[in-house]
């Protein structure tokens, strides 16, 4: 799985093989809510650290069946992806659940989710906030993020967006790159709080030195349109290259445009059908007509290879988030 696998998109992969698993929906839809609840889609773990990261799964298993519950989250990790042993899915979720009780924070947070879902045992959103506030209580960046979900939504709370943020802004100062990312669309959107650009540029920028594809994009547009920062096209296109990199969609049909256009750099017909063509086989069907009408201004050799260009783009590159 290439690219930033923030605990949202890790839950997406986990989801899709319990369901190729053939277990209960509830289970897979439980680590499928970890991804598809976000209304965004990356890079490095957040300011909590796991000391048994990187030891041997030996070791990990050996100090995880003594009680150790930074082991033991660890272990569900590793049963769960497949990490220096069989993915066994139902094991993975043993181990998280024992992590918790023995007071992992991260283990803590996972049990949230699934508590809100219905995995492994009835939907329990009350209890699923418990679970968070467990966690954040131990300063686990995740569960703020989780909790200012809740209050943004109204799960098993009240509706409460300034609640929301607040919880957001936690997370955030934390390093937690979903956070930061969001915080940037609620800067923007006036979402629990007055719109600030100038903010929303700020939290973007986080969450986009973390390497959080969306973040990228949202912030290469702001400065394409001078929005909370000062116009600067140039920058706009590096960091919708860094996005397009990772496979975002949306950055890649972007960047097209400024290469068709020769906006912030040089103009390049080559580069813009390569981008183009990488979009279209994510599911841009505009950017497949763009990169079509563009066939005429290019001989059919330098068509040919910016079309493989864009095809192996998308083969290198995953599809960001």
């Amino acid at each position: 799985m290439p690219g930033f696998l923030s605990p949202w998109r890790r839950g997406w992969h986990w989801g899709l093989e319990l369901a190729k698993a053939g277990m209960k929906e509830r289970l897979a839809a439980g680590v499928l809510w970890l991804c598809m609840q976000a209304a965004i889609a990356g890079a490095v773990e957040t300011a909590y650290r796991n000391p048994w990261n990187g030891k041997p799964f030996t070791e990990i298993q050996a100090a995880a069946e003594k009680g150790d519950s930074q082991a033991q989250a660890l272990l569900g990790k590793c049963y769960l992806e497949g990490r220096e042993t069989d993915r066994d899915l139902q094991q993975g979720f043993q181990w998280m659940e024992k992590a918790a009780t023995a007071g992992d924070a991260e283990a803590m947070n996972a049990m949230g989710v699934f508590c809100a879902n219905g995995t492994g045992a009835g939907k329990d959103l009350a209890r699923a906030l418990g679970w968070y506030q467990k966690a954040a209580e131990k300063g686990y960046p995740g569960a703020y993020f989780n909790l200012g979900k809740a209050h943004l939504q109204g799960l098993g709370t009240e509706k409460n967006p300034v609640r929301a943020v607040e919880f957001f802004e936690e997370a955030g100062r934390l390093g937690d790159a979903d956070a930061q990312n969001f915080l940037g669309i609620c800067y923007m959107r006036g979402i629990g709080v007055l719109s600030d650009p100038a903010k929303a540029s700020e939290w973007y920028g986080k969450a986009a030195a973390q390497g959080m594809a969306s973040a990228q994009n949202d912030l290469g547009l702001l400065y394409l349109q001078g929005i909370g920062v000062a116009k600067d096209p140039a920058k706009a296109r590096q960091w919708l290259e860094k996005s397009s990199q990772q496979g975002f969609v949306n950055a890649m049909a972007n960047l097209a445009v400024m290469y068709e256009d020769g906006v912030g750099g040089e103009k390049s017909v080559v580069q813009a059908v390569k981008w183009y063509v990488a979009a279209s086989r994510l599911g841009d069907m505009a950017a497949g007509q763009k990169a079509a009408r563009l066939k005429e201004k290019l001989s059919r050799e330098d068509y040919a290879r910016a079309e493989a260009m864009g095809n192996e783009v998308v083969k290198e590159s995953g599809n960001g988030r």
